[in-house]
């Protein structure tokens, strides 16, 4: 079975018939240069994803995050105060 990150997983059969939907609408012809297309991007999104978590985990240290929240003061109230009339 594989996972797909929104659709859950997907069987065999399901795989099945995408392949063959994907085979009436674009032909024989095209299917080569599709599913390299795919792969193509599908290795781009992945090297982004990887790129992203590396650059995230580098720059937060949780040691760091938790005394920042300690030391600040609390937020400042936005918006209207419901104890004063304009």
């Amino acid at each position: 079975m594989v996972m797909v990150a929104f659709i859950g997983g997907i069987g065999a059969w399901e795989l099945l018939l995408v392949v063959a939907v994907i085979l009436v609408i674009f032909g024989p012809e095209r299917m080569p240069e599709m599913a390299r297309k795919f792969a193509s991007i599908s290795h781009k999104v992945r090297i982004a994803n990887r790129d992203f978590q590396r650059e995230m985990y580098r720059n937060l240290d949780p040691d760091e995050i938790m005394k920042e929240d300690e030391d600040s003061p609390e937020p400042p109230i936005t918006g209207k105060n419901q104890d004063t009339e304009e």
